[in-house]
Protein backbone atom coordinates (compact mmCIF):
# COMPACT_ATOMS: atom_id res chain seq x y z
CA UNK A 1 0.00 0.00 0.00
CA UNK A 2 2.68 2.44 0.89
CA UNK A 3 3.87 1.98 -2.62
CA UNK A 4 0.81 2.59 -4.31
CA UNK A 5 1.01 6.75 -2.15
CA UNK A 6 4.55 6.99 -3.46
CA UNK A 7 2.96 6.38 -7.13
CA UNK A 8 0.04 8.15 -6.61
CA UNK A 9 2.61 11.30 -4.83
CA UNK A 10 5.14 10.62 -7.96
CA UNK A 11 2.32 11.19 -10.76
CA UNK A 12 0.80 14.10 -8.85
CA UNK A 13 4.34 15.73 -8.65
CA UNK A 14 4.81 14.95 -12.58
CA UNK A 15 1.11 16.34 -13.65
CA UNK A 16 2.28 19.63 -11.60
CA UNK A 17 5.60 19.68 -13.18
CA UNK A 18 3.90 19.22 -16.71
CA UNK A 19 1.53 21.52 -15.93
CA UNK A 20 3.74 24.71 -15.11
CA UNK A 21 5.77 23.78 -18.32
CA UNK A 22 3.16 23.69 -20.79
CA UNK A 23 1.65 26.93 -19.06
CA UNK A 24 5.01 28.56 -18.57
CA UNK A 25 3.89 31.55 -20.99
CA UNK A 26 1.08 32.16 -19.17
CA UNK A 27 2.32 31.60 -15.77
CA UNK A 28 5.37 34.09 -16.24
CA UNK A 29 3.19 36.57 -16.97
CA UNK A 30 3.36 39.53 -14.14
CA UNK A 31 0.19 40.07 -11.44
CA UNK A 32 -0.06 43.16 -9.59
CA UNK A 33 -2.66 43.44 -6.30
CA UNK A 34 -5.10 46.35 -6.41
CA UNK A 35 -7.04 47.47 -3.42
CA UNK A 36 -9.38 50.63 -4.05
CA UNK A 37 -11.57 51.09 -1.64
CA UNK A 38 -13.70 53.83 -1.21
CA UNK A 39 -12.32 56.64 1.57
CA UNK A 40 -9.04 54.80 1.42
CA UNK A 41 -6.07 55.57 -0.93
CA UNK A 42 -5.48 52.87 -3.48
CA UNK A 43 -2.60 50.52 -2.64
CA UNK A 44 -0.66 48.16 -4.83
CA UNK A 45 1.81 45.35 -4.51
CA UNK A 46 4.58 44.87 -6.22
CA UNK A 47 4.54 42.53 -9.55
CA UNK A 48 4.63 38.99 -9.10
CA UNK A 49 4.34 36.40 -11.62
CA UNK A 50 2.19 33.38 -11.34
CA UNK A 51 5.10 31.18 -10.97
CA UNK A 52 5.37 33.05 -7.83
CA UNK A 53 2.12 32.47 -6.12
CA UNK A 54 1.54 28.94 -7.04
CA UNK A 55 4.92 28.00 -5.79
CA UNK A 56 4.43 29.66 -2.46
CA UNK A 57 0.50 28.46 -2.51
CA UNK A 58 2.05 24.82 -2.35
CA UNK A 59 4.60 25.22 0.28
CA UNK A 60 1.97 26.69 1.94
CA UNK A 61 -0.03 23.73 1.65
CA UNK A 62 2.47 21.53 2.74
CA UNK A 63 3.77 22.82 5.49
CA UNK A 64 0.22 23.98 7.29
CA UNK A 65 -1.57 21.90 8.54
CA UNK A 66 -4.96 20.22 7.15
CA UNK A 67 -7.22 22.04 9.18
CA UNK A 68 -6.13 25.70 8.44
CA UNK A 69 -6.20 24.89 4.54
CA UNK A 70 -9.84 23.51 4.96
CA UNK A 71 -10.50 26.97 7.09
CA UNK A 72 -8.78 28.69 4.54
CA UNK A 73 -10.52 27.18 1.66
CA UNK A 74 -13.90 27.95 3.61
CA UNK A 75 -12.93 31.32 4.19
CA UNK A 76 -12.26 32.01 0.40
CA UNK A 77 -15.72 30.20 -0.81
CA UNK A 78 -17.72 32.14 1.90
CA UNK A 79 -16.10 36.00 0.81
CA UNK A 80 -16.96 34.78 -3.01
CA UNK A 81 -20.35 34.01 -2.21
CA UNK A 82 -21.25 36.97 -0.12
CA UNK A 83 -21.49 39.30 -3.33
CA UNK A 84 -23.47 36.90 -5.29
CA UNK A 85 -25.63 36.99 -2.21
CA UNK A 86 -26.19 40.42 -1.81
CA UNK A 87 -27.30 40.70 -5.67
CA UNK A 88 -29.70 37.93 -5.47
CA UNK A 89 -31.32 39.65 -2.48
CA UNK A 90 -30.92 43.36 -4.40
CA UNK A 91 -32.56 42.17 -7.39
CA UNK A 92 -35.29 39.63 -6.09
CA UNK A 93 -37.83 42.42 -6.83
CA UNK A 94 -37.25 42.34 -10.09
CA UNK A 95 -37.16 38.82 -10.47
CA UNK A 96 -40.62 38.15 -9.21
CA UNK A 97 -41.27 41.25 -11.56
CA UNK A 98 -40.42 39.08 -14.91
CA UNK A 99 -41.40 35.88 -13.30
CA UNK A 100 -45.24 37.84 -12.64
CA UNK A 101 -45.08 39.12 -16.18
CA UNK A 102 -44.22 35.59 -17.40
CA UNK A 103 -47.05 34.17 -16.05
CA UNK A 104 -49.55 36.39 -16.76
CA UNK A 105 -48.25 35.80 -20.78
CA UNK A 106 -48.44 31.81 -20.52
CA UNK A 107 -51.85 31.17 -19.29
CA UNK A 108 -51.42 27.55 -18.89
CA UNK A 109 -48.59 28.02 -16.27
CA UNK A 110 -49.19 26.56 -13.14
CA UNK A 111 -47.88 26.72 -9.54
Amino acid sequence: MRYVKVLILALFFFLCLVFLFQNQNVLSQKLTLELNLLAIPKMTSIELPFYFIILVSFLAGCVMALNTVWLISDTANALMAFPNLIGILLLSPKIVQIIREEVQKDPSFKF
